[in-house]
């Protein structure tokens, strides 16, 4: 099926950050660019943003990670 690229663009995640205002916390695998664009334009817009970055992670490292950085995202999250 073909999309026009405008179509694809509006589902981007990048399309809807500018409504953000909640404080947000960025769980993300070191190379995940995306997330370190979120983080520059919340922190532009003066929304409370703290990243927490994890190396040599796959996005799914919530599930699958290392034990010690899973237990570690899910402390921050409880915080």
């Amino acid at each position: 099926m073909y999309e026009r690229r405008g179509d694809i663009a509006a589902r981007s995640p990048m399309a809807h950050v500018g409504r953000v205002t909640a404080p947000a916390l960025l769980l993300h695998e070191e190379d995940d660019d995306q997330t370190g664009q979120w983080f520059a334009v919340l922190r532009e817009r003066g929304v409370p943003v703290r990243p927490a970055r994890y190396p040599g992670g796959s996005r799914l490292f919530i599930l699958n990670g290392r034990p010690y950085r899973r237990v570690d995202c899910n402390e921050r999250i409880v915080e």
